[in-house]
């Protein structure tokens, strides 16, 4: 039972520690027993408690309740004990957390803890040696300086949700009963691809660990060490897929505080392309003349989607070509592809980012190419794609006309229009051929020019489909051409079209015929013995050294009976024959009686 003097004594102290320490609210003094955990006086925040250890191994306990995370501070001074030691223990009464000797009289000093969760913590106050005497206890307790985090969020199954383009706080690595809160997750749902960035920074944790970790779970796409105090950091990855993605927290050694986190969502600046298109099997269809946009090489669960295909037929032989570019993309390829989803027309490499290009071919049959782009390296980002067709500019000729046995035909005054040397899945229509069939002798002519096919022969062949009767190249673009004979007989005879290397385009076609200007004789009139009879005083036509099928009507015979003796003139003339011979031969076929030569000059 203390004694009177020494209540007032301290009465007088409380007053004296009232003063000096206006922040102090209320002043209470331990209840005795307290000499074990289980008698322990609970103390209050904010608040001085007075005890006295009155002899040799009297023990003092409190207890002090703190409501969230954040720093315990027990402050003591000895009024009149010279030498004591005061205790922190961890809530099972048994852990300590820390300690201090109080020495010389008037000392001031304290137990703390800077990392303590919500709960109901010891302090313990005892002599050294056989000191006796009064002290104060006040505890004090500090927040952490940001809310928590909601728990349990220790494994990323129990991530607590981050909800998109928002801001959250939490505390890390405060311990309750010897256990820490070491890791916190958090979980953001992105809806579609674009760039995930989280920026972290402590007020009062001086080093921590931030990570960027992919929908599986364990996969860090990216993590950063955040120090010291007040760094502001940041993860992110610019090539997510939709999904859900993790957000993990975890401390440097023992340091602990709180942290805010804010997460920001950019999409790809273009819209996607129809998944899955990954494969030419799969490719998308694209409309002739349209455009279209997709994203590319974006990464969901380590899988990246590095392939964009797409279809475009075309209805007719002409000009395909394909534009892109992309605003964040900063290198990637685009290539035609043959209908065989196989072989490459034509491809580039598009870069810098911006950059316009394209790819193109121009000697296309109608068929359905596809479009294939993919990324170079780890680029990756949006893209836009128009494509283009332009018809060659005549129509096309009936295929298939390859050869002289599929020839189209044609009269001997007529007009056609083909293309020449487009292709399909690798091979080259080079070849149109054409059969014109003149009824009489005369002159066969066909005048050729092409309006976008720079060069090319046209030939003209015999019936017998080989031999070539007349060529020529028709070059440059929108020359006029012709082949032509003049001394055809009547036939089928074949006109051929091929290019000059990969020229390729559309042609024009126009035949002519002009028969002989005199009716034929009356053929076979070749020999002495097949002469054709020819009365005196009579007026015969005929034609000479037209050909057919490289043999040539050469001669021609007449046979004049004359009933009696006398004079025999023969006189020709030709219109269009400019070099001839006529002879008047006995009748036993050799002797010549007469001849001359018709030349016109």
């Amino acid at each position: 039972m203390k004694s009177a003097a020494f209540k007032s004594f301290l009465f007088f102290s409380i007053i004296i520690i009232f003063s000096a320490t206006p922040f102090i609210r209320v002043f209470a003094k331990d209840n005795e027993p307290n000499n074990v955990p289980e008698q322990a006086n609970a103390m209050t925040l904010g608040t001085t408690f007075n005890g006295s250890i009155f002899e040799n191994g009297d023990i003092d306990w409190y207890t002090v309740s703190i409501p969230e995370e954040g720093t315990l501070k027990v402050l003591t001074t000895g009024v009149d004990i010279n030498d004591y030691y005061i205790y922190l223990y961890d809530i099972d009464a048994e852990t300590v957390i820390h300690s201090k000797e109080i020495y010389p009289l008037g000392d001031v000093d304290s137990v703390m803890a800077t990392y303590l969760m919500a709960g109901t913590y010891y302090v313990k106050v005892y002599p050294y040696g056989n000191n006796t005497g009064t002290y104060s206890v006040s505890p004090s307790f500090i927040p952490a300086v940001y809310p928590n985090d909601i728990e349990p969020n220790n494994t990323f199954e129990q991530a607590q949700t981050f909800a998109l383009n928002s801001q959250t706080t939490g505390r890390l690595n405060y311990v309750l009963a010897g256990v820490h809160d070491d890791i916190d997750w958090f979980k953001i749902t992105i809806p579609e691809e674009g760039t995930l960035k989280v920026v972290t920074d402590s007020p009062d944790n001086p080093d921590y660990y931030i990570a960027l970790v992919d929908v599986d779970g364990e996969e860090v796409l990216h993590s950063t060490e955040v120090y010291p105090i007040t760094d502001i950091d940041s993860v992110y990855k610019t090539n997510l897929q939709a999904g859900t993605y993790f957000v993990k927290l975890y401390p440097y050694g023992n340091n602990h505080g709180s942290y805010q986190i804010t997460n920001t969502f950019i999409p790809a600046l273009l819209a996607n392309d129809a998944e899955p298109n990954n494969e030419v099997g799969d490719a998308n269809v694209f409309m002739l003349n349209s455009e279209t946009t997709g994203r590319l090489n974006y990464v969901y669960d380590n899988v990246a989607d590095n392939s964009d295909w797409f279809s475009i037929t075309t209805p007719e032989e002409g000009v395909l070509t394909v534009v892109t570019e992309s605003p964040d993309n900063a290198d990637y390829y685009i290539a035609l592809v043959d209908v065989d989803g196989e072989s490459v027309l034509h491809s580039r490499e598009v870069y810098p980012i911006t950059d316009v290009d394209s790819v193109f071919k121009t000697n296309l049959q109608a068929g359905t190419y596809f479009v294939h782009i993919y990324p170079y390296g780890n680029n990756h980002g949006s893209y836009h794609l128009r494509n283009y067709f332009t018809p060659a500019l005549l129509p096309n000729d009936d295929e298939p006309n390859n050869t002289a046995d599929e020839a189209n035909e044609m009269s001997p005054f007529d007009e056609k229009t083909g293309r020449l040397n487009y292709v399909y899945d690798g091979e080259a229509d080079n070849a149109d051929w054409y059969t014109i069939t003149i009824p009489d002798d005369g002159e066969l002519k066909v005048i050729t020019t092409a309006p976008d096919l720079s060069d090319y022969y046209i030939r003209l062949f015999d019936v017998d489909k080989e031999r070539e009767l007349y060529t020529r190249e028709v070059y440059p673009l929108g020359e006029v051409d012709s082949i032509y004979r003049s001394y055809l007989q009547a036939g089928k005879y074949y006109v051929k079209l091929d290019p000059y290397g990969n020229n390729h385009g559309s042609y024009e076609l126009e035949s002519f015929f002009t028969p002989a200007l005199f009716d034929n004789d009356e053929e076979p009139n070749d020999t002495f013995e097949t002469a054709q009879l020819m009365s005196a005083d009579t007026t015969f036509t005929g034609r000479i050294n037209y050909i057919y099928d490289n043999v040539r009507d050469q001669h021609d015979w007449f046979a004049i009976p004359l009933e009696q003796n006398g004079g025999l003139k023969v006189t020709t003339a030709s219109p269009d024959c400019n070099d001839y011979y006529i002879q008047i031969i006995d009748q036993d076929g050799t002797t010549v009686i007469a001849s001359d030569e018709v030349y016109n000059q």
